[in-house]
């Protein structure tokens, strides 16, 4: 229906205006508000505007038929309901409006008029609807309504809300409070969208407002997109499998999106491999927030090769684009049948080169375990009267007959032998390492330690015998203990080689105190003669390995001796490294050298470098190399100087199963020669560019190599090299096929138009029964040509014949084992099986244990290698104490409990807690979802050994709660992995305020019960605000 116009009285001044329009201005454009800002009010005051409305009225028949009608009823309503007769002064009964002087509708109450009424309450208000825009945080803006404001204007009240949320959200600040009618037009409510949030339009909140009997609720809408987010995720980049086994490994397929996705878990395999993925191999539904495990179980056919093999993993989704993620596989050997016993392999070698004399070799070689904890290896080798550095000698050894002097070791944990050709660690300052002919012995029994070596220093090579024998005579003794945190012994040594006219003799003490995966450190103090220098030496290096960082610190003073084992020198030395969380890496060295050189005379060098490098999943390794280096030495009066400083980078990444390395650099190199009548100087700049690509398969792997060096017209015009070298190895055409193919193909090109030199080499070889092998290659190689002296490159031819022999292995001696632990006590039961395929590093070798869960292992350094360890099972630490059993537990899953304590409890179910989300962070900050169990339990699944914090994301709850106390933190790995953790969960505190009949400024209803005279607790934001009557407006 139609609206009379509304007369608004300011002053003098009167003007007409509709009130169909948004904007009506006050006393001739004073100001310009809304109608619905209650200008009435804002300008007469509370009172005076009520007044108004009573007075207000026509005598016309339109205004007559405006009174009689339904809207009529809002003013009669709001009079006889708000307006008591002390306030007022009015009679019992309805005022007559048409009684009312004729006069135009006031904008209070034409306002009244077009407000909608309701008898109870307003639910048919217009739903709010706004867009998160994938934003985790939302502002909206929920407009308070009509009714309520006048409602609240006309009887005096202050409006009150209250927001009643839904799922998947959680409201940031306050949740009711009071609105005052004058002022306030809407309120901003800010939501805290949770990552579970489903996609689409979906009711997160309803706004309650309330004055009097009178009450109006507007829905919220929340327009959430469609955020797919599905991931596949390893323990571990690497695996370590054994040809013909089965090997395990867990795989997670985690849905962080908010729409149900259908996903599966697939494998590229090479020819003659098979797979088990457990759970995903067909195409399974995740829930948003689920995260689904996967086992993924390898079978590699024994005739595959060792190596590297890159297996592409392939998270499946229907019509989406498939998600690769490379699996490193280590392939290796059955090390239980391999090392059952001693190998005694012999070889004969032919080679034949056109216009040179043919060279034939004889070999034996003896390599395993004689026992469990003893090894022997040996080797014996004649070539007849051969000169090793003619053409012959170098074809024998490219064809693998190194020949040399005879070999023969004999290890124990108790007792180590070498004769023939030895190598001694010896102290820095009496020698460092030291090799010769002769026999070394060392017997370490019960902690005590003695050592011995008598050698004969290498020399010229004989060509009768191939015997590089010396003259000369290296002698020396140690004697100490040891234990698995402190060693200590005192040592002596006689060096004289007559042939390099070097002699030492030192005595002293060296300490160490620390193990191995910790801080280590070493301190030697020694007397040194060298003849005409002699002095006090002293030798420090400290170690610190730590689950992210190492460091290392060295400071050497060595006085007297001229190079080699004897060389004096003092050097400070610095190389350090550490992980930025889980992708950066950052590696800086530094060293300060001066040593005396009889040749170089004082010899002074330094350098320092850093290397940052970042992992990006996609994108591959980044990193930097930023390096540099001095060089100066003094020779009578001619001094020496070069100074080098680089800067490159490099780039590394797998595609499509193949390793790319690249490297670049650019460098400054600045030298200087000098002496009493000149000084030159020169400056140079180098470029280096390398490119790597390695691709490992079952059938064989492949690596090529291209490097380019370029110099700067000032080196002296110096050309461009180029090089390129392809290699294959291992090459089956069928993994059951007992011929195999191995090649390589060398390019070096000095120069844009200078010459290129191409080597290349191919052999095949079959393997045939009783351990018998053949082998024939064939070799072009200019180099060849050098040696000989010839004018063309000759062709050489090979042939091999290799036949092994296994001997039996004793049973004797010490003997370790790695067990399962079930009942988790660290001792080995009668009931607890042993595990088999775990790989051990003893020392340099590796080693396997056999079905049994037995191995032998006779180095003090001792090692598990924690991805051959079964999933499921964890080692409680990976260094392994000689002679004492290894014992894996289970890994037992983290359970979370969540409750609600309280009277919080009463009103909230536990089932409306199975809707959160529960996570664990580890260091680095890497997420892992729980599963979620039952109602109010979740599972944690086979997290990785180490530090993780519990937390709780409870804004997907009806209800928002929050953690009573600080997140949890547990320790995975051992016997302290707990197996349930509580968290106690509280909700929103309510709070409420009565009011006494005697309370000032406070108004009661007829026939409102009076209040209880005790008082809850106090809650400012809950309470109903009624302005002052000192601050309400007056009317004009």
């Amino acid at each position: 229906m139609g609206v009379p116009p509304v007369e608004l009285e300011s002053g003098n001044n009167a003007d007409w205006y509709d009130v169909d329009r948004d904007a009506v201005p006050v006393a001739s454009g004073a100001m310009t508000m809304s109608a619905a800002d209650f200008p009435l009010v804002r300008l007469l005051g509370q009172r005076a505007a009520l007044a108004l409305v009573l007075c207000a009225g026509s005598a016309s028949a339109a205004q007559a038929q405006w009174s009689n009608n339904a809207e009529t009823a809002f003013a009669t309503r709001s009079v006889t309901r708000s307006i008591t007769r002390s306030s007022m002064g009015l009679s019992d009964g309805i005022p007559n409006v048409s009684a009312v002087p004729a006069r135009p509708l006031s904008a209070g109450q034409a306002f009244a008029a077009r407000a909608p009424y309701r008898v109870a309450s307003d639910s048919g208000t217009i739903p709010v609807r706004a867009d998160t825009k994938g934003e985790e945080v939302t502002v909206v803006r929920v407009p308070i309504p009509a009714a309520v404001r006048l409602d609240a204007a006309m009887t005096l009240r202050s409006a009150s809300y209250r927001l009643v949320v839904g799922r998947h959200v959680q409201v940031l600040g306050p949740i009711s409070g009071s609105i005052n009618p004058v002022r306030d037009t809407a309120i901003l409510v800010a939501f805290r969208v949770s990552r579970r949030a489903p996609a689409g339009r979906s009711l997160a909140a309803t706004a309650e407002f309330s004055v009097g009997t009178i009450s109006a609720s507007v829905p919220i809408e929340l327009n959430v997109p469609t955020r797919r987010q599905l991931s596949l995720t390893m323990e571990a980049t690497s695996l370590l499998a054994t040809r013909g086994r089965w090997t395990s490994m867990a795989l997670r397929v985690t849905n962080a999106g908010n729409v149900e996705e259908l996903a599966a878990v697939g494998v590229g395999l090479p020819q003659n491999w098979r797979a088990d993925v457990r759970t995903a191999s067909r195409a399974q539904r995740v829930a948003p927030g689920q995260s689904l495990p996967v086992s993924l179980r390898l079978w590699i056919p024994a005739q595959a090769n060792s190596g590297l093999v890159m297996l592409p993993v392939r998270l499946v989704r229907p019509g989406e684009r498939d998600t690769t993620v490379q699996l490193q596989v280590d392939v290796m050997g059955d090390f239980a049948r391999e090392q059952a016993g001693t190998r005694v392999t012999t070889s004969v070698i032919s080679g034949h080169t056109a216009g040179q004399p043919g060279a034939t070799a004889y070999a034996v070689g003896i390599a395993g375990n004689l026992s469990d904890s003893t090894i022997l290896n040996g080797r014996l080798s004649y070539a007849g009267a051969l000169d090793a550095s003619g053409t012959s000698g170098m074809l024998l050894a490219r064809s693998g007959m190194l020949t040399g002097p005879p070999v023969l070791e004999l290890r124990h944990p108790a007792l180590h032998i070498q004769a023939g050709s030895a190598m001694v660690p010896q102290a820095e300052l009496g020698g460092y390492n030291l090799a010769g002919l002769g026999g070394a012995v060392a017997i370490e029994r019960a902690g005590l330690v003695l050592r011995g070596f008598d050698l004969r220093p290498l020399g010229t090579t004989m060509s009768t015998s191939l015997l590089p024998i010396g003259a000369g005579r290296l002698q020396g003794a140690e004697m100490g203990f040891t234990s698995s945190r402190f060693r200590a012994s005192a040592f002596g040594s006689r060096l004289n080689d007559e042939f390099t006219r070097r002699t030492l003799t030192a005595y002293g003490v060296r300490t160490g105190i620390g193990q191995a995966g910790g801080s280590q450190l070493q301190t030697e103090v020694a007397y040194r003669d060298a003849g005409l220098q002699r002095g006090v030496g002293v030798s420090s290096t400290f170690q610190r390995t730590g689950a992210r960082s190492f460091v290392e610190a060295r400071v050497l003073h060595a006085p007297g001796g001229s190079a080699g084992f004897a060389r004096a020198t003092d050097e400070v030395s610095l190389a350090a490294s550490r992980s930025l969380g889980s992708r950066g890496f950052v590696a800086v060295n530094g060293w300060r050298q001066r040593d005396a050189n009889p040749l170089l005379g004082a010899l002074h060098n330094g350098g320092w470098s850093v290397a940052p490098a970042v992992d990006l999943p996609r994108f591959g390794t980044l990193g930097l190399d930023l390096r540099g280096g001095t060089f100066r030495s003094t020779v009578e009066n001619t001094r020496l100087g070069n100074t080098e400083v680089s800067g490159g980078g490099m780039w590394s990444h797998t595609l499509l199963g193949t390793s790319v390395i690249t490297r670049s650099s650019l460098s400054r190199i600045d030298r200087a020669l000098a002496d009493s009548t000149f000084n030159t100087q020169s400056r140079q700049w180098r470029l280096d560019h390398s490119v790597s690509l390695l691709r490992g398969t079952a059938h064989g792997t492949m690596q090529a190599n291209w490097t380019y060096q370029q110099f700067s017209a000032a080196a002296g015009n110096l050309p461009a090299q180029q090089s390129l070298h392809i290699r294959a190895e291992r090459v089956r055409p069928r993994l059951s096929s007992p011929l195999s193919f191995e090649g390589e193909v060398q390019r070096l090109q000095i120069g844009a138009s200078g010459p290129a030199f191409w080597s290349a080499r191919a052999a095949a070889t079959v393997d045939l029964r009783m351990g018998l092998s053949i082998t024939l290659a064939a070799e072009r190689n200019p180099f060849m040509n050098m040696i000989a002296g010839g004018r063309r490159t000759p062709m050489a031819y090979t042939l091999r014949v290799d036949r092994t022999t296994l001997l039996p292995r004793l049973m004797s001696g010490a003997r370790n084992q790695v067990f399962r632990d079930d009942n988790g006590n660290g001792r080995r039961d009668r009931n607890e099986r042993g595990v088999g395929g775990v790989v051990i590093r003893c020392g340099t070798r590796l080693l396997q244990t056999d079905n049994s869960g037995r191995f032998s292992c006779a180095e003090r350094e001792q090692s598990l290698d924690a991805r051959t360890v079964p999933v499921g099972l964890l080692a409680a630490s990976q260094n392994v104490t000689y002679g004492e059993p290894v014992a894996l537990r289970f890994v037992r899953p983290v359970r979370v409990a969540l409750y609600v304590g309280g009277s919080d409890s009463l009103r909230l179910r536990s089932l409306m807690l199975s809707d959160a989300v529960v996570f664990a962070r580890d260091t680095v900050g890497s997420l892992f979802y729980a599963r979620a169990d039952t109602a109010g339990r979740f599972v944690l699944e086979a997290l990785p050994s180490g530090r993780y914090t519990i937390g709780v994301d409870a804004s997907t709850l009806e209800e928002p709660l929050s953690m009573s106390d600080a997140e949890p933190v547990v320790h995975i790995g051992g016997a302290d992995t707990p197996e349930l953790v509580t968290i106690s969960m509280r909700a929103r505190p309510i709070r409420v305020k009565t009011f006494d009949a005697s309370s000032p400024g406070v108004r009661m209803q007829p026939g409102t019960p009076p209040a209880p005279t005790r008082r809850l607790r106090k809650a400012p934001r809950s309470r109903i605000e009624r302005p002052s009557p000192a601050s309400r407006p007056r009317a004009q």
